[in-house]
């Protein structure tokens, strides 16, 4: 069976005028570490296989568009893409107003952000790690909608705090940052070691930034612990091998 697991939020599955889904790696064709809905061809695997899969993930929308992926290279650059935009821009963010096109953020323990403002029928993806949490990802692309009453969210599957260790340099950048981050992280057995939790960082600057928690959903799932679920670098990384990125994906209908 090749057809892609689609999970979705309740928040945004309301949303009559737009469609929705984070994807992890079931479903697909790929093979090895990249099994099997691999998305990237920037990775290692075979192109014609990860052809496949973005042909399969566009064509799991009830109407199907023509997916749009960027250069992400975690900064905090968000643009304005519509049909005409090509693929590849470097960018960790994208915003629009158009129809037939779907707007796909690649991760692998990242956190893939999707947004939906209701009364501007503007939707909007982001790819947010931790360089992106610090460059300011997240306030940038709130502050591209008119308002953010009407603003809805969604914190996709990434890795959790449990099987996120870092060092004391980077528990010290976020402390520069913001006074406030130190409640984020607790401390490792191991020296100079701390776990951090990116999503709930990720969510409080969101509410700080004028969301609603009511219009917050959470997709509650570590990307490190799921192997069976999703690609992880991290996971990867300990286990000495290669790995693909899965897609997180919105896109306003052609047709309601």
């Amino acid at each position: 069976m090749n057809s892609p697991l689609r999970l979705q939020s309740s928040l945004l599955s309301r949303i009559n005028f737009i469609d929705h889904a984070f994807f992890g790696r079931v479903g697909g064709v790929s093979n090895g570490v990249y099994a099997g809905l691999n998305t990237s061809f920037r990775v290692g695997d075979n192109p014609e296989n990860v052809g496949k899969n973005r042909t399969l993930i566009a064509e799991s929308f009830a109407q199907p568009s023509r997916l749009l992926t960027l250069n992400q290279v975690h900064s905090n650059k968000v643009i304005r893409v519509d049909t005409s935009t090509p693929c590849d821009i470097e960018a960790d963010g994208m915003i629009t107003t158009s129809r037939d096109i779907i707007l796909g953020i690649y991760t692998a323990d990242c956190i893939p952000i999707l947004f939906c403002d209701t009364a501007n029928r503007q939707i909007a993806a982001i790819h947010c790690g931790w360089k992106g949490l610090l460059a300011g990802i997240i306030q940038n692309t709130i502050a591209e909608f008119k308002n953010t009453d009407s603003l809805v969210m969604v914190i996709g599957a990434c890795i959790h705090q449990d099987n996120y260790e870092v060092d004391d340099n980077f528990y010290e950048n976020f402390i520069k940052n913001d006074q406030q981050a130190g409640e984020f992280f607790k401390k490792s057995t191991m020296p100079k070691k701390y776990f951090f939790n990116l999503p709930l960082y990720a969510y409080n600057i969101s509410i700080k930034n004028g969301i609603n928690a009511n219009n917050i959903d959470v997709i509650n799932l570590d990307t490190y612990k799921n192997e069976d679920l999703f690609f992880s670098h991290r996971r990867a990384t300990h286990q000495g091998v290669g790995r693909g990125l899965q897609l997180s994906c919105i896109t306003i209908k052609s047709k309601e």
